[in-house]
Formats: structure tokens, sequence, C-alpha cells
């Protein structure tokens, strides 16, 4: 059988929108469509399999739940057609790729990403405080395209000066050297992008569609004592393939140190590109995804790594040497 390392995408790769019924709704799924539901405490599934349904989730422990249930049930798809050598998941997505390296079942999983999702909810401060200005749009995160990091990194910094009167903004993700993601009070970013469209009118610059400042270490602090807290009862076993993390930058295999990291990610910049670069130099030369389309492709590739669609995959399109390390 063919080999296969997975990379498992996060909330903003892999939006709540993007279900494939015909994958997962079979027979055999029942039983983890089932937990899913258990979990929720409602029918997430009849909401994620609906086309008019997908639109009614838009509580922060639905969306997570959703997103790491769907990616588990189709890496396991993907786990019957190649081996797993061995996974990577940005943000979110390393709950999925933690479930499909064997530190934890499925249901625990589906329970961590609930849970990560309430406590990074109650996180999220008041938006009646805290109106953009500007000129801006509401907005807790943005992509900011073709400007380089350190300026971006300055006018983060520039306005954290004055956090008083707009509160708290930082780079939050590295997806690759002339892309970043920025997030914080919806004033606070709005007034570092006006700084950064001011300086490079050139660079393009997209608000993204989050309900809280993710990964900004201002906010997210309580969530991530919380996160570590609420893992601390729960057994973890070391992967039983690779498992690379990004909080750490490292293959981790203590058990301890997974709990840890899952904490630590909340507040950390997800340094997307820089870890892609850590798994290249390893000698992973080819990739596929556990999430919706070709959406990891640029990233992969952007650092020599052949990214492997899943349908071609699930399609048994690809020749096992294709796969090879």
């Amino acid at each position: 059988m063919a080999k296969a390392y997975f990379g498992c995408p996060g909330n903003g790769g892999q939006h709540h929108i993007c279900y494939e019924k015909n994958l997962i709704a079979t027979r055999e799924n029942q039983p983890l469509l089932a937990k899913i539901n258990e979990v929720a405490g409602h029918d997430l599934v009849g909401m994620m399999l609906d086309k008019e349904g997908r639109l009614g989730i838009t509580k922060e422990p639905d969306i997570q739940l959703s997103i790491v249930g769907s990616g588990i049930i189709l890496g396991r798809a993907m786990q019957k057609k190649v081996v797993c050598e061995g996974t990577v998941g940005l943000s979110l997505g390393e709950i999925t790729a933690g479930a499909l390296a064997g530190c934890f079942d499925y249901e625990t999983a589906f329970r961590i990403a609930k849970h990560r999702g309430e406590i990074m909810e109650a996180c999220v401060p008041d938006l009646n405080a805290c109106s953009a200005d500007q000129g801006m749009p509401n907005a807790w995160m943005y992509a900011v395209n073709n400007v380089p990091l350190r300026f971006v990194e300055r006018r983060c910094g520039h306005v954290n000066r004055r956090s008083e009167a707009y509160g708290y903004v930082c780079v939050s993700g590295k997806n690759t050297p002339l892309q970043v993601v920025i997030s914080g009070l919806p004033s606070a970013v709005a007034k570092a992008v006006h700084g950064i469209n001011r300086k490079y009118p050139q660079g393009k610059i997209l608000p993204l569609r989050t309900s809280g400042p993710w990964h900004n270490k201002h906010y997210m602090a309580k969530a991530k004592e919380e996160m570590i807290s609420f893992l601390d009862s729960i057994p973890f076993k070391s992967p039983s393939v690779l498992f690379y993390m990004m909080a750490s930058r490292r293959f981790e295999k203590d058990p301890a140190k997974i709990k840890y990291n899952y904490g630590d990610a909340m507040v950390r910049t997800t340094e997307t590109w820089e870890s892609l670069c850590d798994i290249r130099k390893e000698g992973f030369a080819v990739f596929s995804s556990t999430g919706p389309g070709k959406v990891l492709e640029p990233f992969f590739n952007s650092v020599g790594i052949k990214y492997i669609g899943r349908s071609e995959i699930l399609e048994e399109k690809v020749a096992e040497t294709v796969l090879s390390k």
C-alpha cells in the first residue's frame, strides 16, 4: 500500500460551509456521527450536511466540533487507501492530526474541539465596547499580503503602545513570507490596517470570517490555561506515527508535551511556513490533506513539498512511488 503524510487544515482553511455528504454520511460513519451529535448536544450533523443548515453553524464550539469531526472522518477514509506515516495540523487542525496519529480516540477529539471552542468564545471581548474606526469593518482578523513582516510587526507595536485607546493587535499567523494574519480588537486591527495601507497601497489586505481574535496572547491567555487544565485528566498516548506540532515546531512523542502544546498554541503565532520548512528538511516531500479541495496546496508548494489532493487518494489515482518519502 502507498504511504502518505497528512496535513489537517484549521478553521481558516476548512470553513464550516465545506462538507462532502457522499463521503461523510455513510453507514460505517453512523457511530461517529452519533458521537458528534452527542458531544454537541443537538443535531449538529444534520446542520453540517444540509446546505441551508450550515448557515446556522455560527457558535464557535459547533464550528470547531464540526470541522474536527468531518476532518477525522475524511482522514479515516484516506487511511483505507494509503498508510498514514505522519500528521501535521494547522491551529484547530492539530486536534484532527492528533486523533489520526493515535494520541487519543475520536470521541476525545470531539470533546477537546468543543471545549476549545467554548473557552475561546468565552475570551472574546464585547464588540459593543470595541467598534472599529478608520472606516473599516468590524473584523477581528485580517490577512495581509505582499507587505514585509517587519513592517506589519512595527505597525502592530505602534498601535499597542496606545492600547488604552485601541486595544491590542498582533501578528497571529505567518502563512508565507509575504502573507501574514493579524488579530486583535477590531479598533486596534483597523488602526493597524490603516497604517499598513498608507505605506503599502499595493498590499492586498482582506478581513477574515472569524468570531474572535484567535492566537492573540493578550486575549487568549485564559483559554490557554483552561485548555491545559482540561487536558490534565484526559489520558493521552504517544503517537503511533510522526506527529509534528507547530507550537513547539518539533515532532512530538511525549503525551505531557503534546497536552501542553495544545494549550500553548492558543496564544502562539502560527508559523505555518517555517513549520513546513522544518518538515521539508526532514525529507518529507509529499503531503495530502484531510480538508476540502486543495486549500493547503499553496503552503506546501511554497517550500517545495508536493501536494496530492485527497480525491486523488480516495479514487486511487496516485502511484505508490509518488507518495514515498
